[in-house]
């Protein structure tokens, strides 16, 4: 059974960490391992939520409860909680960061380093607020509104929000005759895909435009003249001319154009 950032949070605080120190060990958590006992990393040789690097592969069982426990004991044992030593969270954070994980940008001004103090202001929110992810991956969920069972005792308030949440969304996948939400979202997806794929095979069908006539050709005649009007309509082309010729030459002057705008419109698509 999974467990969650705030239950690593009160265990940190049941093996006597100090809400500061967990608060900056959660945040380098996040990092590490997105605050999952379950983790294992740098190719098998790192372990548990904080990603204990060596021979520790003792620390993950399946049986996440127990170990959680077992890699705070181990980070007692180490003296690496009062590693995340400071004033505040967001302090916590980097002595932890530089002082315990040592990793590449784990010192004041790298990259890990300013990402773990970023870290703080989300965990800060967490305790403060109440706020609380419902599972280890779940650590960048943005803004939430109170939750007034929060108020209740313990995690009683929590549990019933769950198991509400849970009952309703089981519910409603059951209806529709989906057995997960994991499986109604690929559903969906190729649903998406499927019309998407419909429509350019109707675009390509119809040849890609939506096409008139591209040549339009007006001849009026009157004993003193022929007028002959051409307008070529095409993607991006708008001409139109007209020739005042007389009589005499009418038939050769229109066939000349309606090659000519054949061409060019042509040459256009």
């Amino acid at each position: 059974m999974a467990v969650t950032p705030q239950q690593v949070y009160q265990d940190l605080l049941n093996a006597g960490a100090s809400t500061t120190e967990a608060g900056g060990i959660l945040a380098n958590a996040i990092n590490e391992s997105n605050i999952n006992p379950e983790a294992v990393g740098d190719q098998g040789t790192s372990f548990g939520f904080v990603q204990e690097h060596g021979n520790y592969s003792y620390l993950v069982t399946g049986n996440a409860a127990n170990d959680i426990n077992s890699q705070i004991a181990l980070l007692r044992s180490q003296g690496a909680i009062s590693a995340a030593s400071g004033t505040s969270i967001s302090q916590a954070a980097g002595n932890f960061a530089a002082n315990f994980e040592k990793c590449v940008g784990c010192q004041p001004g790298g990259a890990q380093y300013n990402s773990r103090v970023a870290n703080a202001a989300k965990v800060q929110g967490w305790i403060s607020g109440g706020n609380w992810p419902q599972t280890a991956t779940d650590t960048s969920a943005g803004f939430t509104i109170p939750n007034p069972l929060n108020l209740l005792p313990g995690n009683i308030g929590q549990q019933i929000t769950s198991g509400i949440a849970d009952s309703f969304f089981g519910y409603i996948l059951k209806a529709l005759g989906l057995p997960s939400l994991k499986d109604s979202l690929e559903r969906f997806a190729l649903m998406v895909l499927g019309f998407v794929l419909v429509l350019v095979g109707l675009y390509l069908l119809t040849g890609g435009t939506s096409k008139g006539q591209p040549i339009q050709i007006t001849t009026t005649s009157t004993p003193e003249e022929t007028r002959t009007t051409r307008r070529v309509n095409a993607p991006g082309v708008k001409h139109t001319s007209t020739t005042v010729k007389g009589a005499e030459s009418t038939t050769k002057k229109a066939s000349k154009g309606i090659a000519s705008e054949a061409i060019e419109a042509a040459a256009v698509a």
